[in-house]
């Protein structure tokens, strides 16, 4: 005898309740699909290095592996002068380098932040190996303290690049073995002027003071007990005068959080201290914006 076909509630037979559904992730998928291309329009689909044909994360194949040859450590050096504590900068802020950080920082363009990140991984690898080098202890868990952002900028941006270069940066050091993590321990207080245009002593004039350590920042950078003592590293996208990650440095050191190390993405002249040149004009479509 033969059955009749089974029903689901109501009397429904699951195959045909099955074809609103599968409608309905066809037509999402679709709604994704002309969300993401007009985000690439809107945010630029040029290479965020030189304006040409992007591959991969907003670069062209050329920029991309120009970054990517930094953050494999080609270009990674010491920044000559800093020694307390000792400084790592991945790339000159030249080349393919500035124009990507602009791109990031000031122009939302969020792809940029892995191959950054992982020239600030790699940065910070090195700035790490610098203070530790005649360091017998065990080692403790890496932090990478941002410099932060005030309000306003993060209100302008919608965002805060330098800390997600700096989460980049900690996912990386972690898939390599390294125990790593983003403590944000810093604040803004006031309003500092913009940085762009202004002297070594300006710059830090403007900066003096402004930073100051966040409720319960000090406790998530000192070691427990029984535990060893982490390693505190500031990070910044681009080092210039110094006049930043130093006014971070101070703001740690006056809650008694001493910093191992500084790592940024790029460094601004030869040696990390000469006054930073014009900032490097946006390329490509979003150069109007």
């Amino acid at each position: 005898m033969r059955l009749p076909p089974a029903t689901g509630a109501g009397g429904v037979r699951p195959a045909q309740s099955a074809r609103p559904v599968q409608a309905l992730a066809a037509v999402l998928a679709a709604a994704l699909a002309v969300g993401r291309a007009v985000t690439d329009l809107v945010a630029g689909i040029d290479c965020a290095g030189c304006a040409g044909v992007p591959e991969r994360r907003g670069l062209c194949r050329r920029c991309a592996d120009a970054l990517a040859g930094a953050a494999g450590g080609l270009h990674v050096r010491q920044v000559p002068g800093w020694s307390d504590p000792p400084a790592a900068a991945a790339a000159a802020y030249a080349g393919a380098v500035a124009p990507a950080v602009v791109a990031h920082k000031e122009y939302g363009r969020r792809a940029l932040g892995r191959p950054l990140g992982a020239l600030l991984a790699a940065a910070t690898d090195l700035a790490v190996g610098l203070a530790t080098a005649e360091d017998c202890r065990p080692p403790g868990p890496v932090l990478l303290v941002p410099v932060p952002s005030s309000r306003r900028a993060r209100r302008r941006r919608r965002d805060d690049p330098v800390r997600r270069l700096a989460l980049r940066a900690a996912a990386r050091l972690r898939a390599q073995g390294v125990p790593a993590r983003v403590v944000p321990a810093l604040r803004v207080r006031g309003v500092p002027a913009d940085q762009a245009g202004l002297s070594r002593a300006e710059r830090a004039a403007n900066l003096a003071g402004r930073f100051a350590v966040r409720r319960g920042g000090r406790a998530a950078l000192v070691a427990r007990p029984g535990q060893p003592a982490p390693l505190v590293v500031v990070v910044d996208d681009v080092l210039t005068t110094g006049a930043t990650v130093r006014e971070a440095v101070r703001a740690l050191a006056v809650r008694g959080v001493p910093v191992a190390a500084v790592a940024t993405v790029a460094r601004a002249g030869g040696d990390g201290h000469a006054p930073p040149g014009p900032v490097p004009e946006p390329v490509g479509r979003y150069a109007a914006s």
